[in-house]
Formats: structure tokens, sequence, C-alpha cells
């Protein structure tokens, strides 16, 4: 049980980071009238060279290269096809990376959908639904 501890607090990081990350979307959305989010390329602390600027219009700063998760921001997506249309809403996730040299403990995916706030856990984190919603173990 102790050893589970370390890579739920390394969960919680990328967790509390997508909150952040899409707390800034909806704010410059809002802020600047736009009927769409802002998509964000993989921005990997440990081997970026630079911020992506997308990251720095959405007010966020340089991330530690300690961090351990790369993240990324797809816009909503519409998939039409013989049998129907599906809808991918816009989403932020959070993949699991090495630091440092050291490799993770999972390669697990946090994602998080910008509208709702909803979570979905993948790789190998599991979903574990809560009273707030559901939260990656």
């Amino acid at each position: 049980r102790m050893l589970a501890q370390p890579e739920r607090a390394v969960i919680a990081e990328g967790t509390q980071m997508l909150g952040a990350i899409r707390r800034a979307q909806i704010n410059e959305r809002d802020s600047t009238s736009s009927s769409v989010y802002l998509a964000v390329a993989a921005y990997n602390p440990v081997t970026a060279t630079a911020v992506p600027t997308t990251w720095t219009r959405l007010g966020l700063g340089q991330l530690p290269t300690t961090s351990k998760f790369q993240y990324t921001c797809a816009l909503a997506t519409e998939t039409t096809t013989t049998t129907g249309t599906t809808t991918v809403p816009p989403t932020c996730t959070a993949t699991r990376i090495n630091v440092l040299g050291v490799p993770p403990a999972g390669g697990g995916t946090i994602a998080m959908d910008i509208d709702t706030g909803a979570v979905t856990c993948g790789g190998t984190y599991t979903g574990v639904l809560t009273p707030q919603g559901t939260t990656c173990r």
C-alpha cells in the first residue's frame, strides 16, 4: 500500500495541472469572445527548448524540468460515417514521461474534457468514481 502512494501523488500533479490548463482555456476563450479553445502542441518540459506559444498565450508559465507529464490540448473533432456522427470534445491530456532518465512507474494518461472537466484515465491508469467525479489511480 505504501508503494502506491508516490504514484498517486504524481497523478495528482497531472490532474491539478490539467485543471489549471482548463481554467486558462476557458478564460482565454471568454476574454477573446472566441468560439473555440486553443490547440496546444505537446509540451514536454524535460526536453522542450522553448515554451509553446499557445501555452504562453494561455498565461501559463514554464514548467520545471522535473515535471512528470507532457501536456497537449486537442480541439473538438467530428467524424461522420455511414453509421452516424461521432463528436470528440475539446480535451487536454497529460501523458506520463520519463524524468531525468528515470523510467515512470506507468505509462498512464489523464485526459480532461475542457467543457465539462470530466476526467478519463488511460494506459496503466484506471478510473475510480468518487463523489467529486472520476479520479485516476
